[in-house]
Formats: structure tokens, sequence, C-alpha cells
């Protein structure tokens, strides 16, 4: 069974403290990821693809929530 289809996971994803550490590790990581893999077209001032930037900073925030609130729930 999936973490997220236990009881109280979604709970536990919405907590404070685990938005706001999401939000800190999506913010950092992102950035990072950004500068890997749109650095060319910001340097050269080409078009940025915009769903590509939201998606970057979504996936370590999905994955640093999922992880805190599966460690949460386990506990």
């Amino acid at each position: 069974m999936l973490a997220c289809q236990k009881p109280g996971f979604w709970a536990a994803a919405a907590k404070r403290n685990v938005v706001i550490l999401s939000l800190k590790i999506a913010a950092v990581v992102g950035l990072i990821l950004i500068a890997i893999n749109q650095g060319d077209a910001i340097i050269n001032g080409d078009p940025i693809v915009w769903w590509k930037v939201v998606l970057t900073f979504m996936v370590p925030y999905g994955v640093s929530t999922y992880s805190a609130a599966a460690h949460a729930i386990s506990e």
C-alpha cells in the first residue's frame, strides 16, 4: 500500500511545518534545476518554456511533501 493511501497521510502533508519545509526545499532545488535546464536560454535571452519552470518547482515540492508525510505517519 502506498503511503498516500494510509490514514492520516493527507493531514500530515497539509501540516504547516511540512508545507513550509517543502516550499523551502522546492525553492532551492527548483532554482538549481532551472539553472541546469534553462540556464543557456536565460543567458542567451532565448524564450523560456514556462510550463517546464512550473513543473521544475512542483516536482521537488511533491517529493519532499510525500517523504515528510510518509515519515510522519510511520512513527
